[in-house]
């Protein structure tokens, strides 16, 4: 929580760029083609794009790509997350607070995170006025200096969750150069150094010495896709 993902985020694609990567922002990917059950590339909105390896790390949306006939989705469905910005100034919360209820976290930039819900609510990421009604009021059980913080924002994000509440990476069943890295659920930001790093090792040497086993895709089984 001390991490900001929206820094993050932006610090990696700069990295990238700089490391000699193309970084298409809003190019959604259609499906992924393949020939002969390997990997030819994806289609976007952008058109097609020709690749002999695609990892899929669309998170919630992993399982909602157009993936070639006979290769099975990855079983991930979205759990919603509301969360609460507040305004409260340095120093007012010294250090996270958790409970079963919830967590209230300080940033070094002075606003204060409060959160969270788990909701079966779909695709949806709407904030509801209930959902920002139970997170205050264990906000302020946690801590009473949140009643007097100023409510910035509030934002709901998707979760990706596997069935067994394991990451699904690795190889994808069925097509050669497929992989999928998807199915961190509340872990993404602390497991993405290492899932990375899996990935880049099998991207590039065809294998990794990370114990990936208990996170195979193909440890749910073959289902075909219809």
């Amino acid at each position: 929580h001390r991490v900001n993902n929206e820094r993050l985020v932006t610090a990696l694609a700069v990295a990238a760029r700089r490391a000699g990567a193309e970084v298409m922002e809003r190019t959604p990917v259609r499906a992924v083609r393949a020939r002969r059950d390997k990997v030819e590339g994806v289609d976007t909105g952008a058109g097609p794009i020709d690749a002999p390896v695609v990892v899929d790390a669309a998170g919630a949306w992993a399982g909602a790509l157009g993936l070639p006939p006979g290769v099975s989705p990855p079983p991930v469905f979205p759990v919603r997350g509301q969360i609460l910005v507040l305004r409260g100034g340095l120093d007012t919360i010294p250090r996270p607070l958790y409970s079963l209820r919830g967590y209230v976290v300080p940033r070094v930039d002075g606003r204060v995170l409060a959160g969270s819900t788990l909701e079966d609510a779909g695709y949806e990421k709407r904030v509801t006025a209930g959902a920002a009604a139970d997170i205050l009021a264990a906000a302020c059980t946690m801590a009473p200096v949140v009643s007097g913080m100023t409510l910035e924002t509030a934002y709901a994000g998707l979760r990706p969750a596997t069935p067994d509440h394991r990451p699904i990476i690795g190889p994808a069943p069925g097509v050669a150069g497929l992989l999928y890295a998807t199915g961190h659920y509340r872990s993404g930001i602390l497991l993405a150094p290492i899932t990375a790093q899996a990935i880049a090792d099998l991207v590039v040497d065809g294998r990794t010495a990370l114990p990936l086993a208990g996170m195979s895709p193909g440890r749910f089984g073959r289902r075909r896709r219809r």
